[in-house]
């Protein structure tokens, strides 16, 4: 039986543990992990968020490295044509992120809906 062929869509949610999304990916198949900084956002984020946002991911890829053997491979433009076109380049099977609730992530959902699975991103304790 082939390996399902999964994309991991990394979004506002950069935790490693109690992360459904993330952990199913890692279960149900071999994973691509995608970051995009998506320019077709409503209202694009700051420099001081950028800036955060990209150490994070840096420190992020590390653990990535280390636990799964895999690398965070960044994108910018806008996110749904990103992976479409990630989809057909790489087969793959199933996009794998967790809920989001702003208005652009929604509208993203809806355009790549056939082929993602959401996850459940409110944290456990």
């Amino acid at each position: 039986m082939a390996t399902k062929k999964i994309i991991y869509l990394i979004r506002e949610d950069l935790r490693i543990s109690d992360n459904a999304a993330l952990f199913n990916a890692a279960k149900d198949g071999q994973i691509l992990i995608v970051y995009i900084q998506d320019t077709n956002k409503a209202k694009p984020r700051g420099e001081a968020y950028n800036w955060w946002t990209y150490n994070s991911l840096i420190s992020l890829n590390q653990v990535f490295q280390n636990k799964y053997n895999c690398n965070i491979h960044f994108y910018r433009g806008i996110a749904a044509d990103i992976l479409t076109k990630l989809c057909a380049e790489n087969q793959i099977d199933q996009i794998y992120l967790n809920s989001a609730y702003d208005s652009d992530s929604i509208m993203l959902e809806k355009k790549i809906e056939s082929i993602s699975k959401k996850f459940h991103s409110t944290p456990h304790f």
